[in-house]
């Protein structure tokens, strides 16, 4: 069972990826994911962000722009709230 509450490890995990990416401008920060693994006592939380080179630009106008969002996940100590990974989360195409 976490001690940390999943609110916490969300805000934890947040704060994380602002911390790690600080450099690359990170824009539209959100939750997408969240899951605790029993077995080891983490919590796995998906945070989707978009990089300012992420944008597409198109001739045609801005209603064709897409924004792509890069995924990762965050691995927070259930115990403790440290972050303790940040990986590249797969997205099926």
């Amino acid at each position: 069972m976490p001690h940390i509450s999943v609110k916490e490890a969300i805000r934890r995990a947040k704060d994380f990826v602002h911390e790690t990416f600080d450099e690359e401008d990170i824009v539209n920060v959100g939750l997408e994911e969240v899951k605790f693994d029993d077995q080891v006592g983490n919590w796995e939380i998906t945070i989707g962000f978009s990089r300012p080179w992420d944008n597409e630009t198109s001739i045609v106008p801005s209603l064709s722009r897409q924004h792509r969002r890069a995924f990762k996940i965050v691995t927070i100590d259930g115990t403790t709230g440290e972050p303790k990974a940040i990986m590249q989360r797969e997205i099926a195409a």
